[in-house]
């Protein structure tokens, strides 16, 4: 974290309210993704690249592309062109889940933010979803075994084509009434 560099230590509730900071103005929002996206590099370079090689299963809560969804939780402004760039410019993982539920959903199990930017949020994700073909929604409002099922299946095409890992539904898309995001 930039902030424990600078001296600056975080409380729960700090991470109970991602969005206690407004965002900064032009140049400090610049400076703090160029640091973050130093760290993206210089870490998938010294720790993800090596285990990527082992075909090694890596796991991340977030990405780069959290950036760009949900930018006043780093305290940038959305569309900073530096930022957009650097998102751009950062190496990208092979896969990407994104946890999908409807809203209500949402709102029970997390309710640090205001359910109109969980509403955005989620829209923002399927987005995402919908423009990449590296980005899977994961519905899980329906439970734990739908859930996994189609993790494995946007994992695992290969499995989905043979038929030995199939889900019951068709690989998650970005779908109307559908949420991203938890």
């Amino acid at each position: 974290q930039l902030g424990r560099l600078l001296g600056r230590r975080q409380t729960e509730s700090d991470f109970a309210r991602p969005h206690r900071a407004a965002p900064t103005g032009w140049t400090l929002p610049a400076v703090r993704a160029a640091y973050y996206w130093l760290d993206y590099v210089a870490g998938y370079a010294l720790r993800v690249l090596p285990l990527r090689r082992r075909n090694t299963l890596l796991v991340f809560d977030r990405w780069v592309d959290d950036w760009l969804v949900d930018p006043a939780r780093y305290r940038m402004r959305a569309g900073h062109p530096v930022v957009r760039t650097l998102a751009r410019l950062t190496p990208r993982p092979d896969v990407t889940l994104v946890t999908t539920a409807p809203l209500r959903t949402v709102r029970q199990r997390k309710q640090e933010l205001e359910a109109r930017e969980s509403l955005r949020q989620l829209a923002a994700y399927e987005r995402l979803a919908e423009t990449r073909d590296d980005v899977f929604l994961v519905p899980t409002g329906s439970g734990v075994e739908p859930a996994v099922d189609a993790a494995l299946a946007a994992l695992f095409p290969s499995d989905r084509a043979r038929g030995s890992a199939a889900p019951a539904a068709p690989p998650p898309r970005p779908s109307a009434g559908g949420a991203a995001g938890e």
